[in-house]
């Protein structure tokens, strides 16, 4: 049992040599990222080589070569003269219908309303439109960014809030004085009788 586990005296030598002796050295060390890639050419032959010792970084699975069909998904001339059949249709329909608002909804793509609109934010379709639109009159259909577009204008209201186009002449004081105000008063009541009796404004 003694002898089971047993040193001899060079391996109790080189086992003291390995823990005791010492060396000193110097190096540089250079990250990677800092050299420039325009700086470093490998050659064929050494890309090669590394490619050689390093096979097993650059295993792929297997692939596979094919080839393909592409089908456009555009409408024929039979869709296109199906789908604007269609359209003519509800233009049609939409101009005699009686319930706009349901028709609209059951028909469009989209959802829809009725919109009270000033004739300033209308679409610029019916902006465009000469004599300007008519009532219970459809517009369209208009192509518009890909979508095409029925207009129908159930009412116009011509009762909004009524404008005038007015001048004005104005009298200022000189200072918040009563004294100056009453001045300015009594100039701009002796314009007004001027231009009460005849003279231009």
């Amino acid at each position: 049992m003694a002898k089971t586990v047993y040193i001899t005296t060079a391996e109790a030598e080189k086992e003291y040599q390995a823990q005791s002796t010492k060396a000193s050295l110097k190096y540089l060390f250079i990250p990677y990222n800092l050299i420039p890639d325009s700086t470093i050419k490998p050659t064929d032959e050494q890309l090669q080589d590394y490619i050689n010792r390093n096979k097993e970084k650059y295993k792929v699975t297997d692939a596979v070569s094919f080839d393909y069909v592409q089908f456009l998904i555009k409408p024929s001339i039979v869709d296109s003269n199906s789908f604007k059949e269609e359209i003519a249709s509800l233009t049609s329909k939409m101009a005699t219908e009686t319930n706009d608002t349901a028709f609209a909804a059951a028909s469009s793509d989209e959802p829809t309303s009725v919109q009270n609109q000033s004739p300033k934010d209308l679409p610029k379709e019916l902006t465009s439109i000469p004599g300007g639109v008519q009532k219970g009159m459809v517009y369209g259909p208009f192509l518009v960014d890909g979508k095409y577009k029925i207009f129908k204008v159930l009412d116009i209201n011509n009762n909004g809030t009524p404008s005038a186009r007015a001048s004005h002449i104005l009298f200022k004081t000189n200072s918040p004085s009563e004294g100056d105000k009453a001045a300015a008063l009594a100039k701009a009541k002796e314009i007004l009788n001027q231009i009460n009796a005849g003279a231009s404004f």
